[in-house]
């Protein structure tokens, strides 16, 4: 079994938190991107058992909801009975503490049609999905792992997990590779 330098990793792991698709990723990196995207599923494992351990007991005044809608494969419309139910219409739910801008928890999965999809107005589309939702689950813990762990939010001028004293310190990218579970 081949297993990545550790550089690579930490490579693919930038890579796919500033941004990058998975095409862009595999040209900057030179590696496969079915490598690349079985690091992020191992990545996704790591990272949601990391914020599982860091986010206990911790104290919010605040607490904001929000919802991001995306795909899996297809759009809802196009998902026949007969297709797996990964496929279609999967939503983010986030909490985030409202002054301190850390998310605080999150899920990935289906849920009821609503006013969003009731009423024209309120829908929106997006440029980007993922064929499997192993994989877009994985998208989700990786960023929500960035954004609490390693980015410094521009009004505080720290990270989030600082700002509720998780952590002493911006993490680096090697930091947050470190800490994941293979």
């Amino acid at each position: 079994m081949n297993i990545l330098p550790r550089d690579k990793q930490i490579a693919i792991v930038a890579a796919l938190t500033e941004g990058c698709s998975i095409c862009a990723t595999e040209r900057l990196t030179g590696i496969h991107r079915d490598t690349i995207m079985r690091l992020g599923v191992r990545v996704r494992d790591g990272c949601a058992a990391l914020h599982d351990e860091m986010m206990r007991f911790v104290q919010v005044n605040r607490l904001e909801l929000d919802e991001l809608w995306s795909y899996v494969g297809k759009k809802q419309r196009k998902v026949k009975p007969t297709d797996p139910a990964d496929l279609g219409d999967q939503y983010v739910f986030i909490g985030i503490d409202a002054t301190r801008k850390a998310i605080i928890s999150y899920l990935v999965g289906k849920r009821n049609f609503s006013v969003r999809m009731a009423s024209r107005r309120f829908t929106r589309l997006t440029n980007g999905f993922s064929k499997k939702l192993e994989n877009h689950v994985a998208a989700v813990s990786l960023y929500v792992a960035h954004f609490n762990l390693c980015r410094v939010h521009e009004a505080l001028r720290i990270t989030p997990a600082m700002a509720i004293g998780i952590t002493d310190h911006i993490w680096t990218i090697g930091e947050l590779d470190d800490r994941r579970a293979y």
